[in-house]
């Protein structure tokens, strides 16, 4: 008990004057610390003496709410309305409080009965628009029905966007799904996931939150969908947390940096480009004279375009080399020529269980907003099978190869043990993850058997996907102004993908009208 606490207990003890005023400030600091059973003491004293003051009524309604009491706390809002029956503040924390039950329609109804008392009362306006688009969203994802019983699925995102989709994949698998993520993150602008846990606005509120989510042991399977969260577990050494790393083998956990990917395809026989690990400046010459030019230059801890450079010319090389720190080392690797091809794969404690091939259109070292699919090699099957055979793959991963152009052979050169935003276009290509994902949670062990079924490939009829929003934004940047309307006029590689999800196709309009600079009003 802090001195201010320990003034005001002093109070009550003398009856006094201030007696009532010391009761609503003891009230106020226990719902400061969170300790709401001791609010709700202090609030029902207060109700003693002045059982019609709306205020208290409302205060208590809140408390209750923090110990999850919501039917008495509905019920302390509903007193403190029908006393004050113009009172914003206890209309809207009654909405707010039907709207987290999933009572949308009757939130709704308080949040318009507010502004019509107040046209001007912004967060009114600003929780109406919430909800309806909440009412919007449980709408679309009820299209899916799951059993009560079913398992649940965390996703984990902190800033990237590849789980937009995954939460419509997980349903579709026959599962619950809710996602751990900042507010802003595109992982809760969909229709299908469940609940939403806010991780806060830096990593180490989001860990901190996983950590406790793992101990409540809730879900079935946590999946983990920024690299930098990855990292951070392993390089940090969370053991409450290893388990989610989706490596099965604990002696190749360095799977997860670039140097330890090469080590472990050069220990295995995997192809892979040559390589050198560059820890300090004393190696920088070496790596140049064994591997020539052109070479590629990734730090250690890099993804998409960050941290990797392409280097054709002595002097650029040693320019870099000399000005890099080298808090991280880099893996120097040879640049091959030929066509890079992405992967989207599943497996199951090592065992593929299905995969998807695509190649990149208009490649660059950022990340690819166009791609071709193609039926998948078996040769690509091969490489992608001794690689999770040989680390225990468990989960999604996200695999880069490059067919040389002289001997048309694979070789693997990045390989990042997560989903991305293009797993879930692979169904039309006839290769569905939802249903992978049903085999991967299953308890049977035939479902860690062989790769799904053969495909009809000759059904296909459009083999090419333009990844909304990005291409668009990308061909905005490029002042590709023909390009840009051929695309937003073209179904097969584009709308058809999204009908499934008229808020998400919404959300990815508002991100188009913002980069061309239009307003909902225009």
């Amino acid at each position: 008990m802090d001195a201010t606490e320990a003034i005001y207990k002093g109070i009550l003890l003398t009856q006094g004057a201030h007696y009532i005023a010391a009761l609503k400030l003891l009230a106020a600091m226990a719902v400061e610390r969170k300790n709401f059973a001791e609010a709700v003491e202090w609030f029902k004293q207060v109700l003693q003496i002045e059982p019609h003051n709306p205020n208290t009524l409302n205060n208590l309604g809140g408390a209750l709410k923090g110990l999850m009491l919501y039917e008495e706390a509905l019920s302390s809002y509903d007193k403190a309305i029908a006393i004050k029956g113009d009172y914003a503040e206890a209309l809207l924390n009654r909405g707010v409080l039907l709207s987290e039950l999933h009572r949308y329609d009757e939130a709704i109804v308080l949040y318009n009965k507010v502004i019509s008392l107040n046209p001007d009362h912004a967060e009114a306006h600003t929780l109406r628009i919430n909800t309806l688009k909440e009412l919007k969203r449980c709408t679309i994802r009820n299209t899916i029905k799951i059993p009560p019983s079913a398992p649940k699925v965390l996703l984990v995102s902190f800033k990237w966007t590849n789980l937009m989709e995954m939460p419509h994949v997980i349903k579709r698998a026959g599962f619950h799904v809710d996602v751990l993520c900042p507010i802003d993150n595109w992982a809760i602008k969909n229709s299908f996931y469940d609940h939403w846990i806010n991780s806060g606005d830096s990593l180490d509120s989001l860990i901190e939150s996983l950590l406790t989510l793992v101990r409540e042991k809730v879900y079935t399977y946590i999946l983990i969908g920024d690299d930098p969260i990855l990292w951070k577990i392993y390089r940090e050494n969370i053991n409450a947390l290893w388990d989610l790393l989706p490596i099965r083998n604990p002696s190749v956990l360095s799977l997860l940096n670039k140097i330890g990917l090469a080590e472990h395809c050069r220990n295995h026989s995997i192809p892979c480009p040559l390589f050198y690990p560059v820890a300090d400046k004393g190696t920088v010459r070496e790596a140049l004279q064994i591997l020539g030019l052109p070479l590629i230059v990734k730090e250690n801890y890099s993804f998409a375009s960050n941290g990797v450079r392409v280097f054709r010319d002595e002097s650029s090389y040693f320019q870099f080399m000399e000005a890099y720190d080298f808090s991280e080392p880099l893996l120097v690797q040879r640049l091959m020529d030929g066509d890079l091809v992405a992967v989207e794969a599943l497996f199951k404690h090592g065992k593929l269980l299905e995969y998807a091939c695509s190649v990149s259109i208009n490649e660059t070292l950022r990340p690819s907003t166009k791609r071709r699919f193609f039926p998948n090699d078996i040769k690509i099957g091969d490489i992608i099978t001794r690689l999770g055979d040989t680390s225990l793959l468990h989960g999604f991963a996200n695999i880069s190869l490059i067919q040389d152009k002289l001997s048309q052979d694979y070789f693997l050169f990045e390989a990042d043990p997560r989903t991305n935003k293009w797993i879930s276009y692979a169904s039309w290509f006839g290769h569905d993850f939802a249903l992978a994902f049903r085999r991967f949670l299953s308890d049977s062990e035939s479902a860690e058997g062989e790769v799904s079924g053969t495909v009809n490939y000759q059904d296909i009829d459009c083999w090419e996907v333009e990844h909304y929003p990005d291409h668009v934004i990308k061909l905005i940047g490029e002042g590709r102004n023909t390009d840009l309307l051929l695309h937003l006029l073209d179904y097969n590689r584009n709308y058809r993908y999204m009908m499934h999800d008229p808020l998400l196709f919404e959300e990815k309009m508002n991100v188009i009208r913002k980069a061309l600079n239009v307003t909902n009003g225009q």
